[in-house]
């Protein structure tokens, strides 16, 4: 049970990188428009790369 298993959340894997990556902008556009730090923020998206 556990193999097939692993290898669903392995398989997984790219496609949550990809969401992820694809969400990132949106994220931190919308953080941007609500907190005005964007400095701050793009610090942070740097760091986080």
């Amino acid at each position: 049970m556990s193999r097939p298993r692993s290898g669903v959340v392995s398989g997984a894997v790219p496609w949550i990188l990809t969401a992820t990556l694809a969400l990132l902008p949106l994220a931190i556009s919308r953080r941007t428009l609500d907190s005005s730090e964007f400095p701050k923020t793009l610090v942070l998206t740097a760091g986080a790369l």
